[in-house]
């Protein structure tokens, strides 16, 4: 019998490269490249891809732009998680994450954990706001990260 995954761990995660990759994700979302975003946060293209890439911390005030703006919830944004997830919600992002770590193992991808953490995160968030009502195609999530 395996241990009981801790469900906060499996998505939740503080550090600036699980935030980066969050940040990555909603930037793909919006249909903005780097620099069209730097440039809304009053940031230099460098300062903003560093964000992204988890060499530094955005500030709580670019934080607060991308919330207001975008309607990007600052505990996601964060701490990769808004609520707790249902039992329900928690066995499908089980599933969801065997089929990343297959798919991952497959292509031969290489992801670090806060990647993978802030995939599944935002692959969570759309659940709980029913965006997503199925298995998505995996590679897509990947790519958002990348």
């Amino acid at each position: 019998m395996q241990p009981k995954l801790d469900k906060r761990l499996l998505v939740e995660d503080g550090s600036n490269a699980a935030m980066g990759a969050r940040l990555a994700i909603i930037r793909h979302e919006i249909g903005k490249t780097q620099i069209e975003l730097a440039a809304e946060l009053n940031v230099s293209p460098r300062s903003y891809h560093h964000y992204e890439k988890g060499g530094r911390g955005c500030p709580a005030d670019k934080l607060a732009i991308l919330a207001s703006k975008y309607g990007i919830d600052l505990n996601w944004l964060v701490l990769g998680i808004e609520q707790e997830p249902s039992p329900n919600e928690m066995v499908l992002m089980e599933d969801f994450a065997k089929e990343l770590d297959r798919v991952l193992s497959e292509e031969r991808i290489s992801l670090s954990m806060s990647q993978r953490k802030a995939v599944l995160a935002k692959w969570l968030q759309g659940r709980q706001h029913r965006r997503i009502e199925k298995q998505d195609d995996v590679k897509i999530w990947i790519e958002m990260v990348r």
